[in-house]
This record gives C-alpha cells, structure tokens and sequence, in this order.
C-alpha cells in the first residue's frame, strides 16, 4: 500500500504534468492559428 502523502504527491505531480500538457498544447495551436 501507498502512504497518504506519497500518493498525493503522486496526483499533484500529475496534475501538473496534465496542466503543462494543456498550456503547450494552448500555446501551439494559438501559433499556429497565426
């Protein structure tokens, strides 16, 4: 079993993987729409 807070360090990082992914993606798309 996971401890509690190595899971949720596990989800935050994630998260912010997930959150990097969509702003490139934003950032891509907006140049090419240029």
């Amino acid at each position: 079993m996971l401890e509690p807070k190595s899971l949720k360090l596990s989800l935050n990082s994630v998260t912010a993987s997930i959150t990097v992914g969509l702003i490139c993606a934003e950032v891509i798309s907006s140049k090419i729409s240029r």
